[in-house]
């Protein structure tokens, strides 16, 4: 990068900095009213309070930063041009391409971590938070305790079917695990009728293990009274409904294929596990879209009315991609293009509008 690019790159990455900051209070003092209310007649400590909402930071990290990094780009490009460095660097043969090199690659980076922290940090950090939440109310009595039919993702390669779960009583009943090859064959199902808190463990009942590649297929019964330990059943004590989004991108793709195999639909999760990568490329396509928007050389220029117009594009990209997103919920759009169509049309009009900003120069 040459010397000017670096100068807008550190303003740019500043700005990210101070932007996310009041991003991270607005929505802090949005979660903690909220979850104040939810948890009015409860009993717990401030540190408790405090680390739920630092989990309630870490979820919505990924969806405020495409508003965040949009915004802080309009405002680097605001400050160049009130200082007159921007227009010196176009009248010394700077281009608005070069210019958008720190922003892209920046947009970029952001991106790969949008991306590994859906897949490493938010599916752990929304059962930690709900575990958390469970156990704030579990300081007084609760009565609601009974919960059935649950399908889930024990792992990557493990789909698990229970009929009923009794909280209060720490019993749980009628388990079906699907055991999952890389080509998203079964190849194992191990059926359980029940399984006891006991000892710090679980005792089950007899346990029926079927062989799926054999021919025909083994049966295996191993005897009852067997104490076990199983993080997923605790983790159910505490958790009794795993919301589909808090599933990593590997497990939505691993249930779609699944479902696939065996002709049920697949679209709510095809469309989940391709929104965790558009929301992420987003960030890319308004910082393209924005910033060539943003400067503007007139006579007439005015900061507020930029900003606006600004700001507004980018509102557009995001009802077009809400709206694409409500279309594929219907069946309308594929997953694919419900979720990336917004992507590759903003994509062609950022194109055209640099073309046009350098044509005119």
């Amino acid at each position: 990068m040459k010397l000017f690019q670096r100068y807008v790159l550190r303003s740019f990455l500043k700005y990210i900095l101070i932007v996310g900051l009041f991003v991270t209070l607005m929505s802090l003092i949005s979660s903690t009213m909220g979850e104040s209310k939810d948890l009015a007649a409860y009993d717990y400590s401030l540190f408790d309070f405090l680390k739920l909402q630092i989990y309630a930071i870490a979820l919505n990290l990924n969806m405020t930063m495409p508003a965040t990094t949009t915004i802080a780009a309009v405002i680097v490009i605001i400050m160049l041009m009130r200082s007159n460095e921007l227009l010196a660097y176009v009248s010394l043969g700077g281009t608005i391409l070069s210019l958008a090199v720190p922003f892209v690659t920046v947009g970029m980076f952001i991106t790969a971590g949008m991306t590994l922290w859906e897949y490493e940090v938010i599916p752990n950090v929304r059962v930690a938070r709900e575990e958390l939440r469970t156990h704030m109310k579990g300081m007084q009595y609760n009565k609601s305790a009974t919960y059935t039919n649950i399908w889930m993702m024990d792992g990557d390669r493990k789909l698990v079917n229970i009929n009923f779960i009794d909280m209060i009583g720490g019993v749980i009943n009628g388990v079906t695990e699907y055991v999952i090859n890389d080509d998203y064959e079964i190849t194992r199902v191990d059926k359980i009728e029940s399984a006891v808190r006991k000892d710090g463990g679980w005792e089950i009942s007899e346990k029926h293990i079927t062989d799926i590649t054999a021919n025909p297929p083994a049966v295996t019964v191993t005897p009852p009274g067997e104490i076990i330990s199983n993080k997923l059943w605790d983790d159910l004590m505490k958790v009794a409904v795993v919301e589909v989004r808090a599933l990593s991108p590997t497990q939505l793709n691993t249930l779609s294929k699944i479902m696939e195999k065996h002709g049920m639909s697949t679209s709510q999760y095809d469309m989940l596990f391709y929104s965790k990568f558009a929301n992420a490329i987003s960030v890319v396509v308004l910082l393209i879209l924005t910033f060539p928007i943003a400067i503007n050389f007139s006579r007439n220029y005015s900061v507020i009315k930029n900003a606006a117009v600004t700001l507004i594009l980018g509102l557009t990209f995001w009802v077009f991609q809400a709206s694409c997103f409500s279309l594929g919920k219907t069946g309308i759009l594929s997953p694919f293009n419900a979720n990336f169509l917004p992507i590759f049309i903003f994509i062609g009009i950022s194109a055209g509008i640099i073309y046009v900003r350098e044509n005119r120069r």
